[in-house]
């Protein structure tokens, strides 16, 4: 499949101008099952007036990884819906920090705390190798504490498509639509049925 082109040409002669046209092919519907990896990092900023200005805004950051899961269907040259998964793990979820000697560090907490699960549907428009996406979630389990961001939340992003069925990208998983939460860098593998 070949991206729409434009081009205009002026000829100073009457010469017979001829175009080729090339036939699209027919729309195939088929299903697809993108599984990929992602990574980042949190950073949570500390609430106490017991270290300097500076330490206290910078804060620490926490690792956040996991694997996503969409099953889609292209309807369209363009288009694709669909609904997957996320199993990831954020560190800065349940986050204690504590003051040594001045500085930030972290308060060690069971791996357990800190794992999430949700779900989201999920809207994608293809433009040759690369893809936007548009996945609005809700998380189905994250250990509760006082401090958690809404069960709501959107990631938005990008992917390019290299070799035939691998892609790498990268997405922005925000909140109440403007809050954003951290960076996915992703990399994974498409499988079509």
């Amino acid at each position: 499949m070949q991206a729409l082109k434009f081009s205009l040409r002026y000829q100073l002669n009457d010469a017979d101008v001829s175009f080729v046209k090339n036939p699209v092919p027919p729309f195939n519907k088929h299903w697809e099952w993108d599984i990929s990896i992602f990574g980042g990092a949190e950073n949570v900023i500390y609430s106490g007036d017991d270290v300097d200005i500076i330490t206290k805004y910078q804060g620490l950051y926490f690792p956040v990884y996991g694997i996503n899961n969409t099953f889609s269907r292209s309807i369209s040259y363009k288009s694709k819906i669909g609904a997957g998964f996320s199993i990831g793990y954020n560190g800065a979820l349940n986050a204690q920090l504590a003051v040594e000697n001045g500085q930030l560090d972290e308060v060690d907490l069971p791996f357990g705390d800190h794992i999430t699960l949700s779900v989201y549907p999920s809207y994608e428009l293809v433009v040759d190798r690369l893809s936007i996406i548009l996945q609005p979630g809700f998380y189905l389990y994250r250990k509760k504490t006082t401090d958690l961001s809404p069960a709501f939340y959107q990631r938005i992003g990008v992917k390019y498509h290299f070799r035939k069925d691998y892609f790498a990208g990268v997405s922005l998983r925000a909140y109440q639509y403007h809050v954003s939460d951290f960076i996915e860098w992703n990399i994974g593998r498409r499988i079509k049925w």
